[in-house]
């Protein structure tokens, strides 16, 4: 998974979580008077819920999809992305996630060391209880791994025997839930999501649930102690601060309404049945929801976007078959240089490591990755270098056997070319087998360079450059992005065709779109005009001179649905 979606998957995380704690805050009270505080508690269980849906796989569709640009040559059916380097701001964004996440688990670890050093030293006592040498926010069950009950040190002096039972009653039932557990899950999420406000308020409310979940437990198991219950809470020397890993019998936020629940009625077993179920309903609703609502991942079995080649067109049937190499030819001209052709093979997603000495001694790397998209389409993502420094990063989603091209370069002042010029294909039908025998070793050739150099042939259209040119040459498409499919069309698997006069300008670049016809029509006409304005064509010439030129564009929309 690449750093731009790991950072897609983490701002979903951080929406996702937002909307459970949210609704968690919504019906914490409403939960409580209803079914008891025990359910009220459990409702922040939609929390980890929405996360764990988050991180399972995208819903798939399963439907063959196809757009096919019915223009000009083959070229015109390749997505090509700018080869200029953008500024990446990913790097230093998850630096700066990573800097607030050690500074806030460093807060949380210093809050914890500054609660324990207050306590002085700890002297253990019978079954497994210890005692301190202050009072304030004791006693607490302290630890993840370890726990360990600690008690104030006028704890016999202060509480007589029955209010001491239900005290320790209190902190068992908190290491008996897990709730120490639960703690250390809150302050795991606060260092990770530590830009969210939202997720350090719930902390305190999840809190306070803990602490009246845990009382109406104690309470359920001795009804016949409410009184001794409330005269232990008042005893309490309350601390203002928290052990982030602790649970606390004295914190002053929660008092008052911990002791107005000593009032109340116990929820019936019958409500507390359906309160859990409803608690559990809702938290596979919600990460149903948030499953659902991720992107759906298109498994597509479409067939190429374009008019195959003739040599496509002749192959055997068998070319179809899935395999798990690929073969790319890469056409490469830096400056003005001959170009020079590389041949590369090798798994799907194993990285590329080209490199090319041109005649100059400049050093050109390509590296990469080669992935598949859909059964006929392949994705390209390249990293450029030359002489060591990075020069672009474009991405090409290619048809199979249909070329795509990549340019990089700076007019000099007497019009030559300075750059760097990239022109490839790719296939499946298996790695020929001269790259075979190299990416075995059995010519010599280190594995690591499997790729090889030699002048390619002349383009068909070298032959007719000689002949006298006509009024007006149209020249090639440079990049023609494919429409997207509108999803309700998809659904339906509905078919069109959208025709278009488009003016090219002197630049190449769009200036006017006139949808002509359309069939059927306002299904396909906005996606048509969206695609087509981001075009860039080589401008018609004429006498040298770059011109306007109108053309009649058709595009095809095919659902593959036969």
């Amino acid at each position: 998974m690449s750093s731009a979606d790991l950072l897609d998957r983490f701002g979903d995380a951080t929406l996702a979580s937002s909307v459970a704690i949210a609704l968690a805050f919504l019906l914490s009270r409403l939960l409580r008077a209803r079914f008891g505080a025990g359910v009220a508690y459990a409702a922040w269980w939609l929390v980890p819920a929405a996360l764990f849906a988050m991180l399972l796989p995208a819903p798939v569709i399963e439907v063959p999809v196809v757009v096919q640009p019915a223009l000009l040559p083959p070229a015109a059916t390749t997505t090509m992305v700018a080869a200029t380097v953008p500024f990446d701001a990913r790097p230093w964004l998850a630096a700066l996630w990573l800097l607030g996440a050690f500074a806030m688990s460093l807060h949380q670890w210093r809050q914890q060391r500054r609660f324990e050093r207050g306590l002085g030293r700890l002297r253990p006592l019978r079954d497994g209880l210890w005692q301190a040498q202050t009072s304030l926010g004791l006693p607490a069950l302290l630890g993840v791994v370890r726990t360990r009950i600690v008690l104030p040190d006028d704890f016999r002096q202060r509480y007589d025997a029955r209010e001491r039972y239900l005290m320790l009653a209190h902190e068992r039932a908190h290491r008996r839930r897990g709730d120490h557990l639960a703690n250390f899950a809150v302050a795991a999420l606060r260092s990770l999501f530590w830009f969210n406000p939202l997720v350090h308020l719930a902390a305190r409310s999840f809190r306070h649930d803990q602490e009246l979940a845990c009382d109406q437990a104690v309470i359920a198991a001795h009804p016949d102690s409410r009184r001794a219950y409330g005269e232990a809470m008042l005893k309490t020397l309350m601390a203002d601060r928290q052990a982030p890993l602790g649970c606390h019998w004295g914190f002053s936020h929660p008092l008052k309404e911990r002791v107005m629940q000593l009032k109340s009625p116990m929820p019936r077993p019958l409500a507390r049945r359906i309160g859990a179920a409803t608690v559990a309903l809702l938290a596979l609703g919600t990460g149903f929801a948030v499953w659902s609502a991720q992107p759906a991942r298109i498994a597509s079995s479409a067939t190429p976007s374009a008019a195959p080649s003739a040599a496509a067109t002749s192959a055997p049937a068998s070319t179809e078959k899935e395999f798990d190499l690929f073969h790319l030819v890469l056409d490469l001209k830096t400056d003005d240089q001959p170009s020079s052709r590389i041949e590369a093979g090798g798994i799907f997603i194993s990285p590329l490591d080209i490199k090319y000495r041109d005649g100059r001694g400049n050093e050109i790397v390509i590296g990469g990755r080669v992935r598949r998209q859909g059964a006929d389409h392949f994705d390209i993502a390249l990293i450029l270098k030359r002489n060591g420094k990075e020069i672009g990063q474009p991405r090409l989603i290619l048809a199979r056997d249909v070329p795509g091209s990549v340019k990089i370069d700076k007019t000099s002042a007497d019009g030559r070319f300075e750059g760097l010029e990239l022109s490839m294909r790719v296939d499946d039908r298996g790695t020929p087998p001269h790259i075979e025998r190299m990416m075995n070793g059995l010519d010599g050739t280190p594995a690591a360079d499997v790729y090889r150099h030699r002048s390619p042939p002349l383009p068909a259209e070298a032959a007719s450059s000689a002949q006298p040119p006509s009024p007006a040459i149209a020249q090639a498409a440079i990049s023609t992005p494919a429409p997207v499919y509108p999803p309700q069309a998809l659904m339906q698997r509905q078919d069109g065709v959208v025709s278009m006069d488009v003016l090219i300008g002197r630049d190449g670049l769009v200036k006017e779109v006139k949808v002509i016809s359309a069939s059927p029509a306002g299904v396909f006409d906005d996606a048509a005009v969206q695609a087509v304005r981001k075009w860039r064509m080589k401008p018609a010439m004429r006498d040298g001179v770059a011109i306007e030129e109108w053309r009649r564009v058709p595009i095809q929309f095919k659902s593959g649905n036969g």
